[in-house]
């Protein structure tokens, strides 16, 4: 492992620049994304002529080397996808590759893209956002036509993306779930993958490195955020609590794993190089509360975006406990919660409640709102997948799905998309905020605590 990731990861880590939360600013403002020129157009309908256009904004960040407010980075989810007639998933664009994409946000309101970078396998092959054979349980998996499509070893559904050194980028993916090391021209050169998550056949240099437990993630709930600090670790939160052991399990939790990858330790083959941290979502359990996205302004302070409860929080990330040694390579606990022989014991994680964590020692991450209710800005922000701060300045980006909100009834050959009524382009949102503290307050804070940076 360790020659691995030496050869693909040299000088990881980077210099960043710590974010000066300092004033309030003016009004929150949107940036409707310009995808309007051919060269974005993904698929053309033959029945109707309507088109699906680039979109699908997930990770956001400030452009490599800059901080101004101006220009950023997002990264695309895997393309368009609709449900299948019969189950499973329709891709209208199945040959999309996902793109790191460069936006100016303009003076007259717009964002302009500049630049799109295809992700590409070691070769020049493209990535494609198609299944990997071992991990989805989203089959079948077909075009518009109902015919069947290949699963991609090295596919990802990649939905949060980071600044590396060098102009090169950390990203995260549900499929896997995964993080890979992308070079400066798109070149995934390194994938960072569960224990027994290799399908076979991968171009991309893969390493079994993270927690086997991580395969229980829910379909389509895998990796959604992922973050750089500048003293070199990595973390990378899955969106939903696991299907530990079941999904009614996953449901009912509210205990969402954050996976923190000590860069320089993993690169020396260190057994510790991984951790796991675990984030309470707000209460109840079973409103379907999932995690978005990550961006950390200090090494120990992370943002974090939580949907459903439409707030921004901010976690300290050295305090928390690593759960890591409490469980076998299958999730289940060493030793049972079980506090008399009358009550049934509970056998993972995501069974805990909050004061179980903290009867069997387990400390969880602190967090402090610092942004509330992103839907009165704009219902669009419902799905608020990307967030980045600039001074004080919150960025946020929705996943506008490729403005799709399905297909017909697959009566025509090939199936015709629906789009949204009223279309719903890409689009980043500028929200000013409070000055963010970067020191540990006892306010909003668990029977545990965090730790992060930017």
């Amino acid at each position: 492992m360790e020659s691995t990731l030496r050869r693909s990861a040299v000088g990881v880590l980077p210099a960043m620049t710590l974010f000066a939360v300092s004033r309030l600013g003016s009004a929150a403002e949107v940036f409707p994304v310009d995808v309007s020129s051919d060269k974005f157009t993904l698929y053309t309908d033959p029945n109707s002529g309507a088109t699906i256009r680039l979109g699908g904004f997930s990770g956001l960040v400030p452009a490599w080397g800059t901080s101004n407010g101006k220009l950023f980075h997002v990264i695309t989810d895997r393309g368009p996808t609709v449900d299948g007639p019969t189950g499973g998933k329709a891709f209208p664009a199945p040959d999309f590759t996902p793109s790191i994409i460069t936006v100016h946000l303009k003076a007259n309101g717009t964002g302009q893209i500049l630049k799109v970078l295809p992700l590409r396998k070691p070769g020049g092959n493209p990535i494609t956002g198609l299944p990997n054979e071992c991990s989805t349980n989203e089959d079948p998996v077909i075009d518009l036509s109902g015919n069947l499509l290949a699963h991609d070893p090295d596919g990802q559904d990649v939905e949060g993306l980071t600044p590396g050194p060098g102009g090169t980028f950390w990203i995260c993916e549900e499929y896997l779930p995964s993080v890979s090391l992308v070079n400066s021209d798109g070149t995934v050169s390194l994938r960072l993958v569960p224990k027994g998550a290799t399908c076979g056949g991968e171009a991309v240099p893969t390493v079994e490195l993270l927690p086997p437990v991580l395969r229980k993630r829910r379909a389509n709930r895998g990796f959604e955020g992922i973050t750089l600090t500048t003293g070199g670790r990595l973390y990378a939160t899955v969106q939903r609590p696991l299907n530990n052991p079941t999904q009614a399990v996953g449901n009912a939790s509210r205990n969402i794993r954050i996976v923190e990858i000590d860069v320089e330790k993993a690169l020396n083959g260190e057994s510790s190089a991984v951790r796991q941290l675990l984030y309470l979502t707000e209460s109840p359990a079973n409103s379907n509360i999932l995690l978005s996205d990550l961006y950390a302004l200090s090494d120990d302070v992370v943002l974090v975006s939580e949907r459903r409860t439409d707030k921004v929080f901010a976690m300290h990330m050295s305090s928390a406990s690593d759960i890591t040694g409490l469980e076998d390579a299958n999730g289940n606990l060493l030793v049972p919660y079980q506090p008399d022989p009358l009550t049934p014991a509970k056998t993972t994680i995501e069974q805990l409640t909050e004061a179980e964590l903290a009867a069997i020692g387990v400390t969880t991450l602190s967090k402090t709102e610092v942004y509330s209710n992103l839907r009165a800005v704009d219902p669009a922000l419902d799905k608020v997948e990307g967030i980045a701060l600039v001074g004080s300045t919150l960025f946020v980006c929705p996943d506008n799905d490729f403005d799709l909100t399905g297909v017909g009834d697959f009566t025509t050959t090939p199936g015709a998309p629906i789009f949204q009524s009223p279309a719903n382009p890409p689009k980043i949102f500028s929200i000013p905020i409070a000055p963010i503290s970067l020191e540990r307050s006892n306010a909003g804070k668990h029977p545990g605590a965090g730790r992060h940076t930017r």
